[in-house]
């Protein structure tokens, strides 16, 4: 049994060992903050609000529906209403030629409620070409 504990120990010392206080001495170069930089870290955060009022957090929609994430709390009224899609084509096997193209065309666009961004400015549509290639 001592002669397992001694090669356990053996074992310990020549390789778990280094490598735990290599680890250690690393983490200061890998970026985690030496205890003298942490403290100039806290030093320059600014201080806890002490009132709820002081706190500004603003409100993310991205995953919102359009008509909600669109929406302007002011008198503004954008109003688009678009049609768009995409063409494909890929030809076949020797001369491979591929392209895409892609479209937003208005169907309801008044010229005083521009800025939905379904349309360009001015309530006009647009194609764009996309992954045009030839191999």
């Amino acid at each position: 049994m001592a002669a397992v504990t001694r090669r356990l120990w053996a074992a310990w010392r020549h390789v778990a060992a280094p490598a735990i206080t290599g680890a250690v001495l690393a983490l200061p170069l890998l970026g985690a903050p030496a205890p003298g930089r942490a403290q100039e870290q806290i030093e320059q955060q600014e201080p806890t609000p002490s009132a709820v009022e002081q706190v500004a957090t603003p409100i993310e929609l991205k995953d919102a529906p359009a008509f909600f994430r669109d929406m302007k709390l002011d008198d503004t009224h954008l109003e688009a209403l678009a049609m768009g899609g995409a063409l494909s084509f890929q030809s076949g096997w020797l001369l491979s030629v591929s392209a895409v193209l892609y479209t937003s065309q208005p169907l309801h666009a008044p010229d005083a409620r521009d800025g939905t961004a379904l349309l360009e400015t001015g309530q006009k549509g647009y194609t764009v070409s996309y992954d045009f290639s030839v191999l």
